[in-house]
């Protein structure tokens, strides 16, 4: 008895911390107005980011990104898995640019039928230094 009141109680408790995380909003986060696609192409070296599943333990990334004749996105993202000594994991997403964007607003999909939705915020004047940020949880119909 006392087992299963001790459950009740924790059940309760995460429930609570769970809905007050998911309670708290931030401000939308604001794509650049517009972004060359042909300067973005190419490779580009993750400095910094906020792991996904994926990235968890990631070392050397980097993502290439190539267009397509038909407007999408060939993307590879390549890393050390665990240390820079460690295996390398690779995985192919397909991009697309979302319209009515600027080119600012891409799309990814690294497994049918889920994707994610990636905003370009920032964009150096001098160079195409991107700031890529893919928004977890939200989908694209």
């Amino acid at each position: 008895m006392k087992n299963k009141m001790i459950s009740i109680l924790l059940g309760g408790l995460f429930t609570t911390l769970i809905s007050a995380c998911a309670s708290q909003s931030l401000p939308p986060v604001k794509p650049v107005s517009y972004v060359n696609l042909n300067q973005f192409m190419g490779d580009w070296y993750v400095i910094a980011c906020i792991p996904t599943l994926i990235e968890a333990e990631a070392y050397s990334a980097i993502e290439s990104y190539q267009l397509e004749k038909d407007g999408t996105i060939n993307t590879t993202f390549v890393f050390r898995k665990g240390g820079f000594d460690g295996p390398e994991k690779r995985y192919n997403p397909h991009g697309f640019v979302v319209e009515n964007t600027g080119n600012s607003v891409w799309g990814m999909q690294f497994v049918w039928p889920f994707k994610s939705k990636f905003i370009i915020t920032y964009l150096d004047k001098d160079l195409p230094a991107p700031s890529l940020q893919e928004m977890p949880g939200t989908m694209f119909g």
